[in-house]
């Protein structure tokens, strides 16, 4: 997945559909990027991080892009195709700042690129994927993010396509068709449910709903005790782990 703004193909403006509909109606050869964008403001900068909306692991697509027709001033003329390319229907984190975001993972149905976030193409089935996407988000996928993340200052952090790669995950592949078909329930009755920021995981209920169908599916202990102990890292929360001393003055 690539950020998408006037040097990748698009022209970097948030139009609602029906009115890229409209413009499309006078220009036959035009087509749509579907996007999915992280705090953005109009002019493609990044806004204040107030303004995140992905709270939940079902999303839907909340930008339209047009690909470019001119290159823009010093800069080479890319194919649009080739961006499109990239588009998928999960996503994975790229940059996050755990004190405001929610997920790691994000599912669409359909294809989309996104300014924050990695695509991520399977062939998994439609149960297995669930699977998938409800690991990605429980506090052991966390766990395993922050040993892989690159930290940037603060409780920011990014994770590069070579740290999802190596990432270990649940190998939905070789569960039993009784342990997809309950992670896969777990997965429908929680996806459009509002998560806590993940520094908050210990208080987030959806959260611990995600940990408890994981350890029951794979007969794992109660995880409460993770989330507990990642609440209180400073790489997650931002704050020092030490207080102040106390003055005996």
């Amino acid at each position: 997945m690539q950020q998408i703004n006037q040097k990748d193909g698009g022209d970097g403006i948030n139009r609602p559909p029906d009115a890229l509909l409209r413009a499309e109606s006078h220009r036959p050869h035009a087509w749509r990027f579907r996007s999915l964008r992280n705090g953005l403001n109009r002019r493609g900068r990044r806004a204040s991080m107030r303004s995140f909306k992905v709270r939940t692991v079902q999303q839907t697509e909340n930008a339209w892009l047009h690909p470019r027709t001119q290159a823009a001033p010093g800069r080479p003329l890319k194919d649009a195709n080739k961006v499109w390319e990239t588009a998928a229907d999960v996503l994975l984190a790229w940059r996050l700042w755990p004190i405001t975001q929610r997920v790691l993972a994000v599912s669409l149905n359909q294809p989309v690129i996104g300014n924050t976030w990695w695509a991520f193409k399977t062939e998994l089935s439609p149960e297995r994927r669930k699977a998938l996407l409800l690991w990605l988000n429980s506090s052991l996928s966390l766990l395993a993010f922050f040993g892989s993340r690159v930290a940037t200052r603060s409780a920011w952090m990014q994770m590069k396509k070579p740290a999802w790669s190596a990432m270990p995950v649940l190998n939905v592949r070789v569960l039993s068709a009784a342990q997809v078909s309950g992670l896969a329930a777990a997965y429908d009755a929680l996806c459009d449910r509002e998560l806590q920021a993940v520094a908050q995981l210990n208080i987030d209920p959806v959260r611990r709903a995600m940990d408890e169908a994981l350890s029951a599916a794979l007969g794992l202990p109660d995880l409460a005790p993770l989330r507990e102990m990642l609440a209180r890292e400073p790489g997650l929360t931002g704050k020092s782990a030490v207080g102040r001393p106390t003055d005996h003055r």
